[in-house]
């Protein structure tokens, strides 16, 4: 959490939730658009995977949403003031937090493999995602848990951003594990791995798609997720991987503004 001055803070917690709940039923309504309506058209690996990423949204959205609003926004003081502030409590919210980050990295790799394997499979591609749609879903949903166990082994608790300035709320962290087990090592490492795999399968579906327009007249903008030529759902992917890029730029700095605040908590 990056705290924001009263009356700031109280006022983006209230328009973040006003976002919030509209967003969350778009995605009920993507799942059941993709998974319970008669049109077969979006039953596909594509958009499976699409639901399978809107879920991981909303893990990140209500973990981000506690610790950036209802921990920072002086409306929810009284709230926060009676919670927990150390033990289980805090170390779920952790755990939920780090889980949407990285199951988000490996999502939104798994579309963008989605993308390049239309390249390279070719009229294969709905046959290989039927096959294996569920191993990719078990190993995005499953993996992150992997990292988890660093939560497990540390102090986790809620305190006072600012002791001078109470109004500013509370901030969550984890303090007292070893040095070899800090989550910076493991994030940079999902975001190397999934950062670098998505530039060099988003480059090459690019040169495809690119190589694909000029010996074309007409490229497809169909729901068919099997079309090699389909410039939507790349795009898509390519804003997704911006986006990641620019999430990952101002987490680096926060981490740092963590790092310095935890060393002075201690």
């Amino acid at each position: 959490m990056i705290a924001l001055p009263p009356p700031y803070a109280d006022i983006h917690a209230i328009v973040s939730i006003l976002c919030i709940l509209p967003t969350f039923c778009l995605y009920g309504a993507i799942m059941r658009l993709v998974f319970w309506h008669t049109q077969q058209d979006y039953h596909t690996p594509f958009y499976k995977l699409f639901v399978v990423g809107t879920c991981i949204a909303a893990i990140i959205t209500t973990s981000t949403y506690f610790t950036g609003h209802i921990l920072g926004a002086p409306m929810f003081l009284p709230l926060v003031e009676v919670l927990p502030h150390s033990g289980p409590f805090p170390t779920f919210f952790l755990c939920l937090l780090y889980y949407g980050i990285y199951a988000g990295e490996l999502i939104n790799c798994a579309l963008a493999f989605n993308r390049f394997s239309i390249v390279i499979l070719k009229h294969n591609y709905r046959d290989w995602w039927n096959r294996h749609l569920k191993q990719f879903v078990a190993v995005v949903l499953i993996f992150p848990f992997v990292f988890l166990w660093i939560f497990l082994i540390s102090t986790n608790r809620i305190y006072i951003f600012d002791d001078n300035n109470p109004s500013m709320g509370y901030h969550l962290s984890n303090f007292d594990y070893p040095i070899w087990a800090s989550k910076q090592k493991s994030m940079i490492a999902v975001y190397a791995f999934t950062g670098i795999s998505s530039i060099i399968m988003n480059t090459t579906t690019l040169t495809f798609l690119i190589k694909k327009q000029k010996t074309s007249k007409r490229i497809s903008y169909a729901n068919d997720d099997a079309s090699p030529k389909n410039v939507r759902f790349f795009l898509y992917i390519m804003l997704t991987f911006v986006a990641e890029c620019m999430t990952a730029s101002i987490q680096v700095q926060h981490k740092e503004v963590e790092h310095n605040r935890n060393s002075f908590c201690h």
